[in-house]
């Protein structure tokens, strides 16, 4: 994945609904959430949307963590 895309996703996972713009930038998924950044690999074969969602939800799960 190279170059520039843009995006949003969103999640509803037990009842909370998570909503992120996304950025795909020099092959890494960036996700905005509110004020929060969060940056992760993509998953080697998906989409760009894919990417997203699979992020946000490690997001959501806990699994990844955010800068502010």
């Amino acid at each position: 994945m190279k170059g520039f895309w843009h995006g949003y996703v969103e999640l509803v996972l037990a009842g909370v609904t998570y909503e992120a713009g996304y950025d795909i930038l020099d092959g890494m998924v960036q996700l905005t959430i509110g004020q929060l950044i969060v940056v992760a690999e993509p998953l080697p074969g998906a989409t760009y949307e894919e990417s997203a969602l699979y992020a946000l939800e490690q997001f959501a799960t806990g699994k990844i963590v955010a800068r502010g």
